[in-house]
């Protein structure tokens, strides 16, 4: 296996321009007896998506400390609160209710949930760690923050769809952050379930709020689709998603001489539910040096890990390159935030999943160590390889919604190939540019199982869906064009 070694220091060094400065703070512990460290690097960045960062530890002991990036990483409920009642202020005199919403929307992507299990719901794994999955997920976590916040809440489960509920002077108040919407009441108040079950009105543009943001879900709102996971009388409080594990996260592990970087796109694609093969959005990654044993622990949920070696996790033996401990991995049946190296041949590196948004980089970046003996502990930026950058995915929900509402005008829904031509006429989309979206959709379509094909074009009739298609097939992404064709294949 090829060290990596040198790439956090042997080869590293600080970009022209790059700014680091450093504040360490002594804290006195009168019950410990004892000080905490709390040290902070201000860091400015000139190219933040070829970006990371890289935490070594320089002495011959283990190193514990808590890390906050850009003032994110939450440790437990009041930091979560804390920081959305007061650090979250984005529009002036917002409700905490609404703010908690919205965080939820800035904070989580819609994608392929890694499992449909309880214990994706925690929302210290799933905010800090997992950053991604669909409205059982998120509206979940909706729920829980506002438990967090102080208020009573609780998650609905509609016609294929979650969505999550708050009381508020009295009366519930429906929110969705999966899609990022709620809906006016003619009482000029938010409306509850109830009111969305029986009034088709609501779901005009004009009763609708949207916040839309990287989340291409948005999209949907108030289509047919949408509208029907609403409108039936099967709708009920579903009192399954107030279970999860208990989970809180404890310090952050530097083995000696290891060292942390973050984040990049560092492990190899994953198996999603609807077994959709996806890139990670985003990773951390140890690398601890030939010889090492011991307990490895980060507060973070654990994707891979490499080598050559003997491991445990929960007490199951594993030999590290065999098959036994992928299908162990990839089974996402349970929070795995530690392991124990028990022989080591080689090199062992460990990939997390970090949550794309919360570790984030930025131009200007503020990253807080505390903990006994952190300033043993260097920090530098280091460059990604191309491989490695996380995909932010930049949507144009304006131009999309706007051409979909011009195809609702002028054509049959059901004719795929009239739906094209409109599409072109309404880009102005130039003749050799068309030759090479048809034959890019021509070669998308051939790798649909052909008694899948209905599920595609019953897709398709939806305006927004085709429109976010035809983009995506335009700019040739491969990743997600593989996602899509996964989805209509399962």
């Amino acid at each position: 296996m090829a060290t990596l070694e040198n790439r956090c220091y042997g080869n590293m060094v600080f970009k022209m321009g790059v700014k680091i400065s450093i504040i360490l703070i002594l804290f006195a512990s009168l019950q410990l007896n004892s000080q905490i460290d709390t040290l902070i690097y201000n860091i400015n960045v000139e190219e933040p998506q070829k970006a990371a960062f890289c935490l070594k530890n320089n002495s011959d002991s283990l190193i514990s400390f808590k890390l906050k990036f850009n003032n994110k990483f939450f440790y437990n409920d009041s930091e979560i609160a804390s920081y959305i009642k007061s650090g979250y202020n984005k529009y002036p005199n917002e409700p905490l209710h609404q703010k908690t919403w919205r965080f939820v929307i800035d904070n989580i992507i819609h994608q392929p949930p890694l499992s449909f299990e309880q214990w994706q719901h925690n929302p210290f794994i799933f905010l800090n760690s997992i950053g991604f999955g669909i409205c059982d997920d998120i509206n979940t976590n909706l729920a829980i923050l506002w438990k967090m916040c102080g208020y009573e809440s609780r998650v609905w489960d509609l016609n294929s769809h979650v969505v999550a509920e708050v009381k508020i002077n009295d009366r519930w108040e429906c929110y969705d952050a999966n899609f990022g919407a709620y809906h006016i009441n003619p009482n000029n108040t938010i409306a509850n379930i109830g009111e969305l079950e029986n009034n088709i009105e609501l779901f005009s543009d004009s009763q609708t709020f949207d916040y839309p943001k990287h989340n291409y879900a948005n999209l949907m709102i108030n289509t047919k689709r949408y509208i029907s996971h609403y409108q039936t009388k099967n709708n009920y409080a579903n009192e399954w998603y107030n279970s999860y594990p208990d989970f809180y996260p404890n310090n952050f592990n530097l083995p000696p001489d290891s060292y942390l970087e973050f984040p990049g796109v560092y492990n190899d694609s994953i198996k999603t539910q609807f077994n959709i093969q996806k890139n990670t959005t985003s990773n951390a990654r140890l690398v601890i040096l030939k010889s090492w044993t011991g307990k490895v622990y980060q507060p973070l949920q654990l994707a891979n890990i490499k080598g050559k070696g003997i491991i445990k996790i929960d007490n199951i033996s594993f030999e590290l390159g065999a098959k036994e401990l992928s299908n162990f991995l990839r089974k996402n049946d349970r929070i795995i935030t530690s392991f124990e190296i028990i022989e080591s041949n080689s090199e062992i590196i460990a990939i997390y999943f970090v949550n794309p948004i919360v570790f984030k980089v930025l131009n200007n970046n503020k990253l807080m160590l505390a903990g006994n003996d952190i300033e043993l502990i260097k920090c530098n930026e280091i460059s990604l390889n191309e491989s490695e950058y996380i995909s932010y995915r930049e949507i144009d929900f304006i131009k999309i919604k706007d051409i979909a509402k011009k195809l609702d005008e002028i054509e049959d829904e059901n004719d795929f190939d009239k739906k094209m031509k409109n599409f072109f006429i309404i880009e102005n989309t130039d003749n050799n540019t068309k030759i090479k979206t048809n034959n890019n959709i021509k070669n998308t379509i051939s790798k649909i199982n052909k008694e899948k094909l209905n599920v595609f074009y019953k897709q398709m009739r939806t305006n927004v869906v085709f429109v976010l298609f035809m983009y995506e097939v335009n700019k040739k992404n491969s990743n997600i064009i593989n996602e899509m064709i996964a989805y209509f294949n399962r």
